[in-house]
């Protein structure tokens, strides 16, 4: 294995090992942006060799944004629908890996309409915390192009050191608590 290859499967393993201590058995819920697919897929493959049963959720990039040009009424899709609030529900563990890729080009976007696409998060919040769920956010989902040269930053240097910061994995959340709230990046 290469060593592209193997970053994302120590990332996973750091993830479902350290921070979620995720096992056998348990539901695990994998939500992911297209630019973080092969860091999800590592997680869903880690959670498989210890034998729990992920679910993987992507969002493309790319359909995103022809949504959010194309598709009036925003609010109506961009907030979960009730078969993700189920699968939320009878899930143990989860892993976001956040987006868009381009959050220069999100941050840009009209208040109100950035708004409406973030309207959810509260009531997501509450149904993980009601759903007693533990949860991890893994900020490689910010590291991405995009956002690297706003920041002038070189990006796979970036992301080689939240990669190794990530080895370190974070304290892991209680079965009673549902993970820390991030800022939107």
């Amino acid at each position: 294995m290469v060593a592209e290859e193997t970053e994302p499967l120590r990332v996973a393993a750091a993830l479902l090992h350290g921070s979620l201590r995720l096992r056998r058995g348990e539901n695990l819920l994998v939500e992911t942006w297209s630019h973080c697919l092969p860091y999800a897929t590592a997680c869903v493959l880690e959670a498989r060799r210890i034998g729990a049963r992920p679910l993987l959720l992507l969002e493309d990039e790319g359909t995103y944004w022809a949504s959010v040009e194309d598709a009036p009424q925003v609010g109506r899709w961009s907030s979960p629908g009730e078969h993700e609030w189920a699968a939320l529900e009878r899930t143990d563990a989860f892993v976001f890996f956040p987006g868009p890729a381009d959050r220069p080009r999100f941050r840009a976007l009209p208040e109100r309409l950035r708004g409406g696409l973030e309207s959810y998060n509260s009531e997501w919040y509450r149904r993980a915390r009601s759903a007693r769920l533990r949860g991890v956010r893994s900020i490689l989902g910010y590291a991405s192009d995009a956002q690297a040269r706003r920041w002038g930053i070189g990006p796979e240097e970036w992301r080689r050191a939240l990669v190794r910061g990530t080895g370190g994995a974070g304290r892991p959340t209680s079965r009673r608590r549902t993970a820390p709230t991030y800022g939107s990046g």
